[in-house]
């Protein structure tokens, strides 16, 4: 509650976000309580894309990127 679900910035869209819970065992016998969750993302990313594949070229310089559909963050 009042949280951003967004882990995934530059992005304009819709996201759905879920959670899981239980337990796992290890080959031990030894449990664990796991909790999970996962993010869906639909519409445009915005992100960076290296300008020069030779870091001696760019000194890291980006240029801006786009990708459009769905990702999934787990």
């Amino acid at each position: 509650m009042n949280a951003d679900p967004h882990g995934t910035t530059n992005f304009r869209g819709v996201t759905a976000m879920g959670y899981t819970s239980g337990t796992a065992t290890d080959n031990q016998g030894k449990k664990y309580v796991v909790i999970t969750d996962i993010r869906v993302y639909q519409r445009e990313y915005v992100g960076g894309e290296i300008a020069d594949p030779n870091p001696m070229n760019s000194a890291g310089a980006t240029k801006s990127a786009h990708a459009h559909g769905t990702f999934v963050e787990i």
